[in-house]
Order: structure tokens, then C-alpha cells, then sequence
């Protein structure tokens, strides 16, 4: 049980720098939000989150794509967790940024499959539909909030925009707390340990520190790479994204924030016209989406069948 522990921690941190990157990246250029502020909030909201709104989307990982017995549950979440850290470190060395939480829901039906474990595939066919609505209804959302970010701006200048970034990161926080960082709660889970008060704070902690980590690489991610807009069309994208992710919360599904901030992204550039999105970039990141998942499941296959002839 050691090993799932370190596991857990170590995942903790990747995810900070993946995903705490990945959502600094969108406000570098945004006036009035700094990157260490929001990896606090990020931060406190890990801790009060979960405590407060329960951890439904952890549960959906642990329990709601693979039925496994408890005594096999944690070889298999961990296996999921170990595939994604895999897949995303070499997929992001190809220039193919993309998403933990895609790896991991790959990785866990991967293990299941390796155990010869019945795949849940209701559940597995709720996650990959609501996962590949997410970018689209981000965008449509953040094409919506445009109007207010346009106010915020004309009638306060620079500290009305942020204000609303301040908004706008406190909601992203919270939404990234009920639901796509469940994924380390979930690891957390079928540990001995256990999902007490004292080990949130501990993930909170080991995220922060990925987060600080991962903020030099912050810049080479989602800032200013998918659209030509400024600081408006960011702000927006991370309320549409914000939102969005939420809304899939409540259903206990896991989505990626990352990729709900880019479909954002996509949507308010493409308020300004096509030309504004920067289509090359975009469709690398659809390409990694898609590739993710199922190489991330033929990877939780191999590693749970090695882990099989080594114990």
C-alpha cells in the first residue's frame, strides 16, 4: 500500500504542473491576476471543495467506469494514474499538450480490460460524450459572457477587466475542484489513508508546489497560443470553461479544465473571425485529445499485466 501512497503523492504534483500550468497559462497577459495568487486559490479550493461539495466525480473514477472488487480497486485506479502520467509526459514532449483526466478515465478501462474486469460501458459512454461536449459548450458559453467582459471594460477600463479575471479565477478554482481535480482524490481514495481533511490539505499542497514548478513552462501552453485576442477573450473563456465544468460536476462526470479553456478560447476568438484562432494549434490539441484516451488505455493494459507477472 506504500507504493499507492507515493503514487498518489507523486500524481498530486504532476497534476499541478500540468493542469495548474495549464490554467495560469490563460491569464498571463490578463491585468490585475498574478500566477502565485491563483495557484492559492486553486490551492484553498482543493481544501474547502470537497469538504464542503463531496467528491461524486472521484467516485466516478474509483467506481463508475470498472467494476473491481475493493481488494483489486487500487491496483486498478493506480495503474490509471500511472498510464496518464505516461501518456501526457510523452505526448506533451511531442508538442502534443493534453489532458490527465482523459489519461487516467484510458488508463483505469485499460487496467480493467488487463484484469479481464467488466468495463462499465454506460458510464465510460457518459464520460467520453460529456468530455467532447465540454470545449464545445465552453465556447458557446464564453461567446455568451463577451457582452459583460465588453462592460467591465468600457465602463471601468483595465481594473473593471480585473476585476472580472478575479471573478473569473475564483470560478475556475472552484469548478477545477469539484471536478477535474477529483482525479487526485480519487487515487487518494484507495489508499489506506484514506480522504480525510489533513490529507486534502496534503494534495492541496503537493499540487501548489507542482503548480510553482510548472509555471515557466506556463507561458509555452494555452497563453496567447490558440487565439490572437487580449486579455477580454481570456477572462471570458475561463468563466465559459468555468461553467461548463461545473455543470458536468453536478453530474459527477470528469472533464478536463484545460480542454474546457481552450474551446472557450476558440469561441470568443472566433466572435472576431476564423482568422483570429490559430487552427494549426487548435488541432493539435484535438489530435492529443484524441489520441490520449485510447493509447492511454492500451498503456494502463501493459503496465497492469507487468505489474501482474512482477508481484
Amino acid at each position: 500500500m506504500a507504493v499507492f501512497i507515493w503514487l498518489a503523492a507523486a500524481f498530486a504534483v504532476v497534476n499541478g504542473v500540468n493542469d495548474g500550468g495549464a490554467m495560469v497559462a490563460s491569464q498571463l497577459r490578463v491585468p490585475g491576476v498574478r500566477p502565485l495568487g491563483t495557484i492559492l486559490v486553486v490551492a484553498g479550493s482543493l481544501i474547502a471543495v470537497p469538504l464542503v461539495l463531496g467528491t461524486g466525480v472521484a467516485d466516478t473514477l474509483t467506481s463508475g467506469l470498472v467494476r473491481a472488487s475493493r481488494d483489486i480497486q487500487p491496483q486498478v485506479v493506480a495503474t490509471g494514474a500511472l498510464a496518464a502520467i505516461v501518456v501526457v509526459t510523452v505526448l506533451t514532449r511531442l508538442g502534443l499538450p493534453t489532458s490527465l483526466t482523459l489519461g487516467m478515465v484510458g488508463g483505469i478501462v485499460g487496467a480493467g480490460l488487463g484484469r479481464g474486469l467488466p468495463v462499465l460501458g454506460a458510464g465510460l459512454g457518459r464520460v467520453v460524450l460529456i468530455g467532447v461536449a465540454a470545449p464545445v459548450v465552453g465556447g458557446l458559453l464564453a461567446q455568451r459572457l463577451v457582452p459583460l467582459s465588453a462592460v467591465a471594460l468600457t465602463r471601468r477600463g483595465t481594473r473593471g477587466l480585473a476585476l472580472l479575471a478575479v471573478v473569473a479565477t475564483v470560478a475556475q478554482a472552484v469548478a477545477y475542484a469539484a471536478n477535474d481535480g477529483q482525479k487526485m482524490f480519487a487515487v487518494v481514495a484507495v489508499t489506506a489513508v484514506g480522504v480525510t481533511p489533513p490529507v486534502v490539505a496534503g494534495v492541496a499542497l503537493l499540487f501548489a508546489v507542482g503548480a510553482i514548478v510548472g509555471l515557466r513552462a506556463a507561458a509555452g501552453t494555452l497563453g496567447g497560443r490558440i487565439v490572437r485576442g487580449g486579455p477580454q477573450e481570456e477572462v471570458t473563456a475561463q468563466l465559459g470553461a468555468a461553467v461548463a465544468v461545473l455543470s458536468s460536476a453536478a453530474l459527477g462526470v470528469p472533464v478536463s479544465m484545460t480542454q474546457a479553456v481552450a474551446g472557450g478560447l476558440v469561441g470568443t476568438g472566433m466572435l472576431r473571425g476564423l482568422r483570429q484562432v490559430r487552427w494549426r494549434v487548435a488541432g493539435q490539441l484535438a489530435l492529443a485529445w484524441v489520441l490520449t484516451l485510447p493509447t492511454a488505455a492500451v498503456m494502463g493494459l501493459v503496465i497492469i499485466r507487468m505489474w501482474e507477472v512482477v508481484a
